[in-house]
């Protein structure tokens, strides 16, 4: 049962990480819906995803399932109470799938800090 006096924080918006990735976020309750989009190294092409994910409080969950490959993105972290402008601090592990074999090979893991946009 979720505790009553939990008040999730809003996050709708649009987040930009520490490399440039923008997060577009669409709250309803605690659900979060929207996109993500990131350039490649060499700023040729845009990589894009669909964002599904959860607000607990002040803590967040999201997953991207990207469109240009095989790759599912998940984040989980919390927002910063009192920074300015707001932050999102979290960290997350990718997949791209791999031979049975190779399972462990196919996940990698870093952190990002997102930043709310104006």
């Amino acid at each position: 049962m979720r505790d009553s006096a939990i008040v999730d924080v809003d996050i709708s918006g649009t987040w930009q990480s520490e490399i440039h990735a923008m997060l577009r976020v669409e709250q309803s309750g605690n659900t979060l819906t929207g996109d993500y989009a990131i350039g490649n190294k060499d700023g040729a092409e845009m990589l894009t995803g669909t964002l599904t994910g959860i607000v607990n409080g002040s803590q967040v969950a999201f997953a991207v399932r990207w469109h240009e490959f095989h790759s599912i993105t998940a984040w989980v972290g919390e927002r910063v109470e009192g920074s300015s402008p707001p932050q999102l601090r979290t960290a997350w592990q990718r997949t791209s799938g791999e031979e049975a074999d190779r399972n462990w090979a196919s996940i990698t893991t870093g952190m990002d800090t997102f930043t709310k946009r104006p």
